[in-house]
């Protein structure tokens, strides 16, 4: 039997559709057929074969999309197996962090205590549809690891770049939503005093103050591209009100929202104007 939690929405930053488990023969069998989709399975205990090479516990292994594929549980001990599955392109961009053996496509892992509580959890949710922010939870709870295993082997690539540049493409993804630096702590595995530090080293600003103005950059945008109203483009770059909104901006810009639209446009038909005499 396969156990499996789906996700119920999606962001804009890696989307994965569904983690499952399963510990009997029927449920670790995978025959060879062509997925469509991304799934790096996880092996907890007993053994099995894997497209004709052994497996076992502390391994794991990568199922390509479009690529035929099996998995065979080994009738004596049958693998307990772990898993997430992707359909989004973006995750090949990921697939290095893995240091998946290049012709057997298989991984090793040391990390139980993260795997045993998604586990248990699926165990506990079967068939339950889970939004898609706890899905990523979950996924970067152990992938983490693979990362950081990966940068160790770096010499010019430090731990505190790897996580500057995970959480900067977070927040570009993600600042229309009520993205907080608690939630990219938890993310990325962080403390907020290290992530603090980190930040301040890099930009000579903190991680709120980051984002905040990253926020402003696009609202920029909006307001001199689009008609939307200030209410509209507050919601659209993550504030929860337009009255925090406009305070934010003015404090960075010295002027309010509707103030910089205006200003902008009379500076765009001065331009017209010249190009046109």
């Amino acid at each position: 039997m396969r156990y499996r939690i789906y996700s119920m929405g999606e962001l804009a930053v890696l989307k994965i559709h569904s983690i499952g488990y399963s510990a009997d023969i029927s449920g670790t069998t995978f025959a060879s057929r062509k997925n469509e989709f991304h799934l790096v399975g996880y092996v907890l205990s007993g053994r099995g074969t894997y497209n004709g090479y052994p497996i076992t516990a502390g391994q794991g292994f990568l199922f390509t999309p479009n690529v035929v594929e099996n998995l065979y549980p080994d009738k004596a001990d049958p693998p307990e197996l772990l898993w997430f599955t992707s359909a989004d392109p973006r995750f090949d961009t990921i697939l290095k962090y893995y240091e998946a053996d290049g012709i057997t496509h298989i991984f090793t892992h040391s990390f139980p205590p993260e795997l045993q509580y998604i586990k248990e959890f699926v165990l506990a949710e079967n068939r339950s549809t889970i939004c898609e922010g706890k899905m990523l939870e979950f996924f970067f709870s152990v992938f983490k690891y693979h990362q950081n295993e990966h940068i160790a082997s770096s010499d010019h690539y430090t731990a505190a770049q790897r996580y500057i540049d995970f959480s900067v493409n977070y927040i570009k993804a993600n600042y229309s939503h009520n993205i907080t630096v608690s939630e990219l702590t938890k993310i990325i595995g962080v403390s907020q005093p290290y992530l603090y530090k980190i930040y301040k080293n890099a930009f000579g600003k903190s991680p709120k103050a980051f984002i905040n103005e990253y926020r402003i950059i696009q609202a920029k945008k909006m307001l001199a591209e689009t008609e939307l109203t200030v209410s509209e483009i507050a919601r659209g770059v993550g504030f929860s009100d337009s009255f925090a909104f406009s305070k934010c901006f003015s404090s960075k810009q010295g002027c309010s929202p509707s103030e910089y639209r205006q200003l902008h446009k009379k500076e765009n038909e001065s331009a017209n104007e010249e190009a046109n005499k």
